[in-house]
């Protein structure tokens, strides 16, 4: 694009004034010291104030931002016209606004003589477009975390017929750690008379393993009461109690139930967050039902 001459823009006065009055793109026009000389009405709406408003005003001072005004004086240093497309742009001045993203063209306008005597700066709002791409690659990584969740499922399922514990249960493990990032997973077996949970399984070989009395650990009732889930934060006394590393943040206790009854669970131990996505959570609880499936053969739960 060929740099703008004053000349021109005095001749196209009428039609200047029409592009500045009807399009779409948010445009203001500033001179060598990024004093704003004019913008049109789309420009101004986005800060809801009248055009009037900008004109003697600096755009530097108006919107600070370093990087930009770099590629401003870029552009009236070289007159080439410089493009970006979806950048962020933040709002420094009022920090409580949500980042927006724009298309936006820097072109600079020349006298007769070839002087660089101003900046056309061309914007459009793509912010929505933005979050719509983002929100559609989140959607791509998640069904790509499914993929693999059924195929670990899948695994799982076949493998129901064998009733070799070692090899059921580490796979269990070794894929739970992989698709969930738990830092710890233990296999506990319910003794119902006792009203405790033995540890018969760890990814840490190194824990050493802990029955847990139900009476003293009173946060995991309801998993033997109702068989369902419980999940918090973990505090000092409950790692102790457990005999689990400092390092860890968050946990969920899912119930393994096997004909109806409930036999033992599963400890998911976190150490790099502090809650857990429903996305997470439904996989877990499906998870945790195929696995009492592929477990409900084996000896140490038909006891």
């Amino acid at each position: 694009m060929k740099p703008i001459s004053q000349k021109n823009l005095l001749k196209n006065n009428e039609l200047l004034e029409k592009i500045f009055s009807t399009t779409h793109m948010l445009m203001a026009y500033m001179d060598t010291k990024f004093n704003i000389l004019r913008v049109n009405k789309a420009y101004a709406r986005t800060d809801g104030r009248d055009p009037e408003y900008y004109v003697g005003k600096n755009h530097q001072v108006l919107f600070p931002n370093e990087e930009n005004h770099r590629i401003f004086r870029r552009v009236m240093k070289t007159g080439k016209t410089y493009t970006v497309y979806a950048k962020p742009f933040e709002y420094v001045l009022n920090p409580e606004r949500e980042v927006t993203y724009w298309d936006w063209t820097a072109q600079a306008v020349k006298d007769e003589k070839g002087k660089v005597i101003g900046l056309l700066l061309c914007l459009i709002d793509v912010t929505e477009r933005q979050k719509m791409q983002e929100k559609l690659l989140e959607s791509y990584k998640h069904l790509g975390v499914i993929n693999r969740q059924l195929s670990i499922l899948m695994s799982l399922n076949g493998r129901k017929q064998k009733k070799d514990f070692q090899e059921i249960v580490g796979f269990i493990i070794e894929s739970s750690l992989k698709i969930t990032k738990a830092k710890t997973i233990i296999l506990y077996k319910f003794n119902k008379k006792e009203n405790t949970l033995t540890p018969i399984f760890s990814s840490d070989p190194n824990i050493k393993k802990k029955i847990v009395n139900i009476e003293k650990f009173p946060l995991i009732k309801p998993l033997i009461e109702s068989s369902i889930r419980v999940q918090g934060n973990f505090q000092k006394r409950i790692l102790q109690k457990l005999n689990l590393e400092n390092n860890l943040n968050f946990y969920i206790f899912l119930p393994i139930r096997i004909n109806e009854e409930l036999k033992g669970a599963f400890l998911f131990a976190f150490s790099d967050k502090l809650s857990i996505s429903i996305q997470e959570l439904e996989f877990l609880e499906t998870f945790s039902l195929q696995a009492s499936y592929a477990m409900k053969d084996l000896d140490i739960f038909l006891e």
